[in-house]
């Protein structure tokens, strides 16, 4: 095989005896047995590899090994050395020609010049003196290949080793044939043995300069087509590399897709067959069943009992379905023994203040309470939660803002408790509690818009947080970079997206606005929703795998609040327009940023759990709380299309006439949001997309602390 030291001898070129080898006739033999159905041909069972099989791969990922290594080598040191030696080399010829001969100037001028040069050619020879070790150590790995090639024909095990698919409908042969590419990728880079001329050196630095990239997805497109082989497996598509290199969440992916398509082959065969509606009495039962008694692995849940609470309340609240009774007051005496009395509400009683904590409990009292105090025994034993107690009023608001005052940050981020971490999170957490419960100022919002944009990461989401440098002066403590130039950390994610998102959406409704790049978080959110093949789910993280709960966080509450952002808001319709006719609206429509129908079916079809009742992530996964509560919130936004309403928005803050202007901005930007068509007889209610809380309930809960 050539390297990168000298051309490979024309009769001793390893691949020319691998070519001749893989044009062999394999002997009579029977035929390879018929893969059962497509996934076995796309992925060999190790039960039926032969010894062959395992040390083909073996010697294949050694193989990949190199290249990459050899790629690398090339990319990262031998173009960056080659690439300033010839500039170098171009500032010494132009010297050389503008400047007299044996004058000192040019002397002290190419002085530098020259030490500059002779060090990247050291450096460059050190890259081509790797470069041929790893060029002979492929030559070794081929000559390897050729011996597996023969034993395996001598042995009789032809049949075994190169007709039944391996990986993605490659045979043995197929995968040797395949090791004739990187000659194409390995040209001769050193001069010939006699001393080259000035002018043959630097043709070897441009030649170097000019190699191609040696990547996998370049050796792909010279390997052999999959041809009529293609049509045998799922995934065949797949190129080479992508299955000599398999990872686990590749498998994983493989397999979801499958699963998907599978749950959907029906209804793809049967144009007749019905479509699966939500099988809501079902899914009751099973939310009914995370209250009383608790299930025994959900005891590593006892920090999170607010959070169970808020999602069994507001699933069943969705569905038309809502806590009654004993179930309720229960619940809303519970959540109220849940405050810490440093403030906020903790996961469970006597457990410290958190902002993710508090948020369920409000909205969750939000879901179930109504204004009073403290419920009563009487009232649980007469199965009512009465007037005058239902909870509102035990809410101690004023140690709850106190208390977030505390948790804020000079730059505008929140701890998420006290002495705890920064999170994107608790900032939408402060912003729905404070919004719910009337006590947002001026103070505790300053710089929370600029902090959130912060986060934004250059794929266009948010990550969970941006790095601050804090700076000690005297008694006070002060940002030391404005929060525009503090770095995001981490990778853009749903969940803190819809977060960010979400806050910002309420904060730029209010009138606070910041440098978010709506462009790019559009671009980025519209690439989360999945293939057909993968059911129309959305994913949480770029080449991450579907899941049913980012149908909220990416889906429905995200992009209802990404089209509040980019598209203008809803003018009332006519007063002579018929409400009940869904043709009325049609001029009031806009562009949608997702498929909501394709939405809707991944969740019907993929999400609802057989047997147990209950939503879940995708199949082979468990129903829990969290994943019912999630699909079932993004279900109801596929139904409802909501946009703020002007009129509305309106009428709203003219109740509050001579209240803070932030206050009343707030109140109208939450009341805002109404629907732009007719949704379907038997729908979800529908959820408001900041606060993820019942459009009744936001509305009840906000009037009773600003108007009241």
């Amino acid at each position: 095989m050539p390297n990168a030291g000298t051309p490979a001898k024309k009769g001793n070129d390893p691949f020319a005896r691998l070519a001749a080898n893989t044009t062999r006739s394999p002997r009579a033999s029977a035929p390879p047995p018929t893969p059962k159905d497509l996934h076995d041909a796309f992925l060999l069972p190790r039960a039926q590899e032969t010894t062959f099989h395992r040390r083909l791969r073996t010697l294949l990922l050694d193989f990949v090994k190199q290249l990459i290594e050899w790629e690398e080598e090339h990319t990262l040191e031998g173009i960056r050395w080659a690439s300033e030696a010839r500039q170098v080399w171009d500032e010494i010829a132009s010297i050389l020609r503008t400047s007299p001969k044996d004058d000192e100037q040019q002397r002290a001028s190419l002085i530098p010049l020259l030490q500059t040069l002779e060090h990247a050619t050291t450096e460059l020879s050190s890259v081509l003196a790797r470069l041929e070790k790893h060029g002979a150590r492929i030559t070794v790995l081929a000559d390897m290949g050729t011996e597996l090639l023969l034993e395996a024909s001598d042995g009789g095990k032809e049949a075994a080793a190169f007709g039944v698919p391996m990986w993605g409908t490659w045979t043995m042969e197929r995968f040797e044939i395949a090791l004739l590419v990187p000659q194409l990728y390995l040209p001769t880079t050193i001069a010939p043995a006699d001393a080259p001329t000035d002018t043959a050196k630097r043709a070897i630095l441009e030649q170097f300069v000019r190699l191609p990239h040696l990547h996998p997805s370049g050796l792909a497109s010279h390997a052999p087509s999959f041809g009529a082989d293609a049509a045998l497996a799922t995934g065949a598509s797949r190129h080479f590399f992508e299955h000599v290199c398999e990872a686990e969440t590749s498998i994983e992916q493989a397999e979801t897709e499958q699963a998907i398509h599978e749950l959907f082959a029906p209804f793809e065969n049967d144009a007749s067959a019905p479509f699966p509606t939500l099988r809501r009495g079902e899914h009751a039962a099973f939310l009914q069943r995370m209250l009383e008694p608790l299930p025994a692995p959900f005891v590593a849940f006892d920090s999170n009992r607010a959070w169970i609470i808020y999602w069994v309340a507001h699933a069943l609240d969705l569905m038309g379905m809502p806590l009654q009774g004993a179930m309720r007051v229960r619940a809303v005496s519970t959540l109220l023994h849940f405050q810490d009395p440093h403030g906020g509400f903790g996961g469970g009683p006597g457990q410290l203040g958190h902002l993710m904590s508090t948020y369920a409990a409000v909205c969750a009292l939000a879901i179930l309470g109504k204004p009073g105090g403290m419920p009563s025994e009487q009232d649980i034993a007469s199965d009512k939660l009465a007037d005058g107690r239902g909870g509102w009023d035990c809410i101690d608001r004023k140690r709850i803002y106190a208390w977030m005052m505390r948790l804020k940050q000079p730059d505008g981020a929140f701890l998420v408790h006290d002495q705890g971490e920064i999170d994107v999170r608790a900032t939408y957490c402060v912003v729905v509690i404070a919004s719910l419960l009337g006590i947002a100022t001026e103070a505790l919002f300053q710089g929370v818009a600029d902090h959130i944009a912060s986060c934004q990461t250059y794929e266009g989401g948010f990550a969970a947080l941006s790095c601050s440098v804090l700076v000690i002066d005297h008694d006070t403590v002060r940002t030391g970079l404005s929060v525009h130039a503090q770095p995001p950390q981490g990778e853009a994610h749903g969940g803190y997206a819809f977060c960010a998102s979400a806050a910002y959406t309420q904060l730029c409704l209010a009138g606070k606005s910041s440098r978010v790049d709506t462009r790019k978080l559009v671009r980025w959110a519209t690439s989360l929703q999945g293939t057909p093949y993968e059911g129309g789910g959305f994913r949480g993280r770029t080449n991450k795998l579907v899941d049913g709960c980012y149908g909220w966080f990416c889906g429905g509450g995200l992009m209802t609040c990404l089209e509040a952002l980019v598209f203008p808001p809803m003018q009332e319709p006519a007063q002579d327009m018929d409400l009940e006719s869904s043709s009325s609206w049609e001029s009031a429509q806009e562009p949608e940023l997702f498929d909501r129908a394709a939405l809707a079916a991944y969740i019907l079809v993929v999400a609802q759990a057989p047997l147990t009742g209950g939503l879940r992530d995708k199949p082979g996964k468990r129903a829990d709380a969290y994943h019912t509560c999630y699909n079932l919130s993004g279900l109801s936004l596929t139904q409802h299309k909501l946009r703020p309403s002007v009129q509305q928005r309106r009428e709203a803050e003219a109740q509050l006439a001579h209240a803070p202007a932030l206050l009343r901005a707030l109140y109208g930007a939450s009341l805002a949001w109404a629907p732009t068509d007719v949704p379907e007889k038997d729908a979800l209610a529908a959820t408001h997309p900041v606060f993820n809380v019942g459009l009744t309930h936001v509305a009840q809960m906000m009037a009773h602390w600003y108007i009241a």
